[in-house]
């Protein structure tokens, strides 16, 4: 085969290690540290780095775990909507 006048290289050989998809991910943990600067698998205890162990998506596993740890098991109150401070100045004045 000829591509722009020049012979195209020899498909590469298939083998054990082409396991790795061909586009790179990023990972949670390093978009989290790009966009907020906050580095989620760093210890804020000791600096040591930190691994995942489960993702845990059962409502009552959550409300057991976060009871036990004496934190709020049900979620904040929603706040009604409020109009936007470019509205505000409208409102200020006597009528």
């Amino acid at each position: 085969m000829v591509v722009y006048g020049r012979v195209a290289p020899a498909p590469p050989e298939l083998t054990a290690s082409t396991d790795q998809p061909q586009h790179k991910r990023r990972q949670w943990a390093d978009l989290m540290r790009r966009a907020f600067g906050y580095d989620l698998l760093r210890c804020p205890n000791c600096g040591g780095t930190m691994r995942l162990l489960a993702c845990i998506l059962e409502r009552t596993v959550i409300r057991k775990i976060l009871t036990h740890l004496g934190l709020p098991s049900d979620p904040p109150a929603l706040a009604r909507a409020r109009a936007s401070p470019d509205d505000w100045e409208q409102f200020d004045t006597p009528a």
